[in-house]
């Protein structure tokens, strides 16, 4: 199955609605066997550079999200949309590895029953 991801920010300030394309590590794949987390590096150049978990409240910021995918077995492109809401982000938090490797290192395993967990990281400083 191949995947292309676009997440746009919505920032909500006084002057109007203004979407953001946030760059990613990855925005597509050829194959997926697995899980894929997608990452948004806070760089200089990202909207998110310079808050903090305040400033994210502060915002009101939203993301959204389109998901396109092509599915293996007719070849035809399914699309999803969802938005997360500022209030659904969690600051000084990464998902929680939901694959399970064999002593070989290879995924035997999918929990997707924590699909949506995350756990506490250290923020930089």
């Amino acid at each position: 199955m191949a995947a292309v991801i676009n997440i746009s920010l919505l920032k909500a300030d006084g002057s109007g609605r203004d979407f953001k394309p946030l760059s990613l590590e990855r925005n597509d794949v050829v194959f997926m066997p697995t899980t894929w987390t997608i990452v948004h590096p806070i760089t200089s150049e990202s909207p998110f550079f310079g808050w903090d978990a305040g400033g994210l409240a502060a915002r009101a910021p939203e993301l959204f999200v389109l998901l396109t995918a092509v599915e293996e077995v007719f070849g035809q492109t399914v699309p999803t949309r969802i938005s997360y809401p500022g209030d659904e982000i969690v600051w000084g938090a990464r998902f929680a590895n939901v694959s399970e490797t064999d002593q070989s290192g290879v995924v035997t395993k999918v929990d997707v029953s924590r699909i949506s967990e995350s756990e506490r990281v250290p923020l930089p400083v």
